[in-house]
């Protein structure tokens, strides 16, 4: 299944024909994540290994109405950041230039294929064997931070916001604080430690902490990992957090002011996050005003423990926060790499805690 976000149009899409009662073909450009990127990329170098690899899966199907569409209605995309972020080494963070050449040949190569030569090429298409990436990530995130990328700063901030709910909500399943004050505590910990109020972590905080648990996996990890992989797995999640913004970024960068970014993920709890923010407002003249990230509130629902009450309490919070924020700056967060060596630890502390009680329940 694909997902279709924007903070431009504060709405998650299934479907091109979802999509285009919303916005015309012409005003947008797809910027795909790293799956999206590696399903082309996988599709190219070997199409029947691909197909047989995900035939019990929907990627086969999602691969090829997402061709298909984009050369029907000839759409703009952009791939830069899901090229760059798939051909990273797991145990140093920097780019495999033979990945992303390869990454980056596939994809411009599949995309020029016609809608009437995409079955001929499944037919005849010569395999490429892919540039593997192996190797085995460190037990700490901490030197991929201090990496000088252009996201750097926003990823730092990801990465620590993360581990904060990590501990904040094993906390809720231990029965320390409530879920309540553990939302109240994470905007707190933003506020004041942080210095930096994140709307689409604001959400994930909100249905996760009210008990929307469909949401966990994109930083929490399998009991079976070892320790350094499950904070690895954080640190994609954490990355995935910044992707979105980032790839907006870029996409407006190179395919100017006048399109609409659109996020293509096969991540559907991310994409519904994506389309909950709601940063920019673009007029009908093509102007674009800038206004503070603010997480659109959600009505109570069956999955969701907050009262109205609560959901009083957590406005007042988010308009306080918003007036404080529209004088703030981007801010940079080389500073808190103390904060995420405190909080990794405590996360790898319990990760290892938790390994020693199931080794002892196995014997």
């Amino acid at each position: 299944m694909i997902y279709f976000s924007s903070s431009f149009l504060n709405k998650y899409y299934l479907t091109f024909e979802q999509l285009f009662t919303a916005v015309h073909p012409a005003s947008i450009v797809l910027v795909f994540d790293t799956n999206i990127v590696a399903y082309l990329r996988d599709f190219y170098l070997n199409p029947n290994e691909f197909l047989e690899r995900y035939k019990n899966s929907g990627a086969p199907f999602a691969t090829r109405y997402l061709m298909e569409q984009i050369c029907r209605y000839n759409l703009d995309y952009n791939a830069v950041l899901g090229v760059d972020e798939s051909s990273r080494s797991i145990e140093t963070f920097q780019i495999n230039e033979d990945r992303r050449f390869q990454t980056h040949n596939a994809i411009l190569n599949v995309m020029e294929l016609r809608l009437e030569d995409i079955d001929t090429f499944i037919k005849e298409a010569q395999c490429q064997e892919p540039v593997l990436l192996k190797g085995t990530p460190p037990f700490s995130m901490i030197p991929f931070l201090k990496m000088d990328t252009f996201y750097q700063h926003p990823l730092i901030i990801s990465y620590l916001l993360s581990l904060k709910i990590i501990d904040l909500f094993h906390d809720i399943e231990d029965d320390k604080i409530s879920a309540k004050q553990a939302f109240l505590d994470f905007s707190k910990f933003m506020r004041n430690d942080v210095d930096c109020i994140v709307g689409i972590f604001q959400a994930y905080a909100w249905h996760l902490f009210g008990g929307d648990l469909s949401f966990k996996r994109i930083v929490f990890t399998s009991s079976s990992l070892s320790v350094n992989r499950k904070l690895h797995k954080i640190f994609n999640g954490a990355m995935d957090f910044v992707f979105p913004t980032i790839g907006e970024k870029i996409a407006r960068q190179f395919n100017g002011l006048t399109q609409i970014p659109i996020f293509v993920s096969t991540d559907k709890p991310l994409s519904i996050l994506n389309s909950l923010m709601s940063s920019r407002l673009v007029l009908d003249d093509n102007t674009v005003k800038n206004y503070n990230p603010k997480f659109i509130k959600i009505e109570p629902n069956s999955r969701l423990i907050w009262t109205n009450k609560d959901y009083e309490e957590f406005e007042k919070l988010y308009q306080a926060d918003n007036l404080r924020l529209e004088l703030s700056k981007p801010r940079k967060s080389l500073h808190l790499i103390s904060q995420v060596e405190f909080y990794e630890s405590k996360v790898k502390a319990r990760f290892i805690l938790n390994q020693q009680k199931q080794r002892e329940q196995r014997s």
